[in-house]
């Protein structure tokens, strides 16, 4: 395969991005919500944990900001397979 060349067509390519951001608007269901949730208390209490073994010292902090990214990028993955609810495997 050239460098040029792709397994998808370019022009099918950007017609699935143009309609995956036109009518594609997924949200968290109820579970999503309570798994990212319960990964996100796991993760800071690791931290704290972390934290205290190191002497008050965390490399790096876990805060909301990283919740949201989570469930920003869960919505993009769900968005990249045309999912209008985002389902956490």
């Amino acid at each position: 395969m050239k460098a040029t060349e792709t397994a998808v067509p370019f022009e099918l390519m950007k017609k699935y991005i143009k309609y995956a951001k036109s009518k594609i608007q997924p949200r968290l269901s109820v579970d999503s919500a309570n798994k990212l949730q319960q990964i996100y208390v796991k993760e800071r209490q690791r931290a704290m944990e972390q934290s205290k073994a190191r002497g008050g010292k965390s490399a790096i902090p876990v805060t909301v900001r990283q919740l949201e990214a989570m469930i920003r990028l869960s919505e993009s993955m769900a968005k990249m397979r045309l999912r209008q609810e985002v389902g956490l495997e």
